[in-house]
C-alpha cells in the first residue's frame, strides 16, 4: 500500500446529518406550541399514558384570576391518551413522538386545558397548524380539536371542516388513513372569509367567525363527550392569537412539514 498516496484505501463517505428545522421564535403572538417530539414536555406513565402536555410557547397570561400556562392534561389515567415514541409505530415513528387519541378499553382519550384561556384575540383573529393523521374512520364527525372559543376541527366524511354552527370550511383533500398532514386555519373576524389550508395550499374560504367571542375557555384534543371520538395521532399544534403574514404562514408552514415530513 502506497501510504503516500493513498492507493488502496478502504475510502468511507461520511453524510452529515440534516440539521433539526426550527421554528422563527421572531413571530409574533404565539400563545400554543404542543410538540409531541419534545418528550420533555410531557408526563408520561410508565404504560405511556399521557396525563400532561405542556405549551412550550412561553405564554403567562392570568386567566379568571388564576393560571399562567396553556397547558393541556388528563387526571383520570382511563381517559389518557398514549404517547407513541420515535420508532414505536405510527404515521410520525420515523421523524418523532405522536399522541394519540381515540378509543383505549371501551373509554374515550382526551387532553382538556387545564385553565381556561383565550384562542383568538379581541378581534376575534388567531392562526392556527395542526400537524395530525387520522388511523380510521370510527363514525361520520370526529372531533380532533376542540377550541370553544373559536371553531371546533373534525375529520368529517373522509374530509377535514372547521365548523361553528351550520358555517364550515371544508376541505377537498380526501384524507388517507396512516398519511400525514398540516392543517392551518386563519380566523380573520367577522365579515372576512377565513381559510383552510392543507399541506401548504388554500382549499376553502368562508366567513365562519360572524358569531364567535373571545372569553376565555377550556379547550380541548380530543372528545370528551358521547360520540364523534377520533381515532387520529397528533405531532404537533401551533396557534398565534393574529392573523399572520402570508411570509411568517409560509415560514411555520415550511418548518411543520420539513420537521414532520409532510
Amino acid at each position: 500500500i502506497n501510504k503516500k498516496s493513498g492507493k488502496g484505501r478502504n475510502k468511507v463517505a461520511v453524510t452529515a446529518a440534516e440539521p433539526e428545522p426550527e421554528l422563527d421564535l421572531t413571530i409574533p403572538d404565539l400563545i400554543l406550541w404542543l410538540d409531541a417530539k419534545d418528550a420533555s414536555t410531557l408526563t408520561i406513565s410508565g404504560s405511556n399514558r399521557i396525563s400532561e402536555w405542556r405549551d412550550k410557547s412561553g405564554a403567562t397570561y392570568t386567566h379568571a384570576g388564576v393560571g399562567d400556562n396553556h397547558h393541556f392534561g388528563q387526571s383520570n389515567s382511563a381517559y389518557q391518551p398514549v404517547y407513541i415514541p420515535a420508532g414505536g409505530g405510527g404515521a410520525f415513528s420515523s421523524k418523532g413522538g405522536a399522541v394519540s387519541i381515540g378509543i383505549v378499553d371501551g373509554s374515550q382519550t382526551y387532553l382538556q386545558s387545564i385553565y381556561n384561556w383565550q384562542s383568538g384575540n379581541s378581534s376575534k383573529h388567531s392562526t392556527m397548524f395542526f400537524v395530525v393523521s387520522r388511523r380510521s374512520e370510527e363514525s361520520t364527525h370526529q372531533y380532533v380539536y376542540i377550541l370553544t372559543s373559536q371553531p371546533m376541527l373534525q375529520f368529517k366524511n373522509n374530509k377535514f371542516r372547521a365548523l361553528w354552527g351550520a358555517a364550515v370550511l371544508d376541505s377537498t383533500t380526501t384524507i388517507v388513513d396512516g398519511t400525514k398532514y398540516l392543517q392551518t386555519l386563519t380566523h380573520k373576524g367577522t365579515g372576512t372569509d377565513d381559510t383552510m389550508r392543507i399541506n401548504g395550499t388554500e382549499e376553502d374560504s368562508n366567513d365562519i367567525n360572524a358569531t364567535l367571542n373571545a372569553s376565555n375557555t377550556f379547550n380541548y384534543i380530543g372528545w370528551p363527550w358521547s360520540s364523534g371520538t377520533p381515532e387520529a395521532e397528533i405531532a404537533e399544534i401551533l396557534i398565534y392569537r393574529s392573523i399572520l403574514s402570508d411570509s411568517d404562514r409560509d415560514s411555520v408552514e415550511s418548518y411543520l412539514m420539513s420537521k414532520w415530513g409532510i
